[in-house]
């Protein structure tokens, strides 16, 4: 805990201190329900502050305070799930109502209809608080934000190469097999 809280200081909010069982937060029951103590879930329960944008029944849009842009915004579920296929139905339904809540707003704000969306979906993909959060960044013309395919600077341009259509086809081949889970 000690180098990442050097990364980001932010983390000393997530001490051992604050998961300690003695400690008892007012938590609405859908915080309570998932068991997991985050660092979110204590800014949904008010014991840490935020700068909400907006907020639900089930979630909470507040400004990130790292923003990569100004209206950089976290749209946050009360489910404390690391993962976005961990959300009940009705949470991730009411968490994308709340993603389109916080555009509508950034929307008028900015003036721009323009959005980059994102979710790090786990630790691998750069989740840095194990609980499910929506990245919603108004874009404007010049403002230095680059695409998701930024992501991959080593992977050759759209377009520069054959799509492998027997690799493709093969990939969802083996996706299909899998089966129909939890998306019906």
């Amino acid at each position: 805990m000690a180098a990442a809280t050097q990364k980001h200081p932010w983390l000393m909010a997530l001490g051992t201190g604050c998961l300690s069982p003695n400690l008892h937060f007012n938590l609405p029951a859908a915080l309570s329900m998932a068991g997991e103590v985050t660092l979110f879930t204590k800014i949904i329960s008010g014991d840490i502050p935020c700068c909400e944008v907006a907020k639900g029944e089930s979630w909470l849009a507040f400004l990130d305070i790292n923003p990569r842009r100004p209206g950089h915004t976290l749209v946050v579920p009360h489910e404390a799930k690391k993962h976005l296929a961990e959300l009940s139905l009705p949470q991730l339904s009411a968490l994308w109502l709340g993603v389109m809540e916080a555009q509508r707003r950034l929307k008028a704000h900015f003036q721009t209809d323009d959005f980059s969306i994102g979710i790090h979906d786990g630790p691998i993909a750069g989740q840095e608080v194990p609980h499910v959060h929506i990245h919603l960044l108004p874009r404007t013309e010049g403002d230095g934000g680059l695409s998701m395919l930024a992501c991959w600077p080593e992977a050759l341009p759209p377009g520069s190469v054959e799509p492998d259509f027997t690799a493709l086809n093969e990939l969802a081949e083996a996706l299909r097999d899998i089966g129909e889970g939890h998306g019906g």
